[in-house]
């Protein structure tokens, strides 16, 4: 009785270890598939991700061309409003002193 005790656990014990390997390659499987699947989904997201990228550093590219540009517009007529002030603040100057009084101060 003990033998056909310990020969049944054995065939138990074997099944139970087959069956556990049976899961695991299955579960293996299993993770090699979605492992794939999710690389595969990161590889699309990463290319999309590059191509949205790419797309803005050329607007980029784009928008500081047009604001380097008008920077400079701006920049070039602020020197000319700056030397059209000068200049009538001068004209200004010259008529006050043509119109100074004889002591220096505005006519009476």
């Amino acid at each position: 009785m003990h033998r056909e005790d310990m020969t049944r656990h054995r065939e138990e014990s074997d099944k139970r270890s087959a069956d556990h390997e049976e899961r695991t390659e299955r579960y293996r499987e299993e993770c090699e598939k979605r492992s794939a699947e999710l690389l595969s989904k990161y590889d699309r997201e990463l290319a999309e991700t590059r191509r949205v990228n790419r797309q803005m550093l050329t607007q980029l590219e784009k928008t500081y061309a047009s604001l380097d540009s008008t920077l400079g517009l701006m920049g070039e007529r602020i020197e000319a409003n700056t030397e059209e002030v000068r200049a009538q603040t001068r004209a200004i100057m010259l008529l006050l002193d043509h119109f100074k009084g004889t002591h220096g101060g505005p006519p009476v």
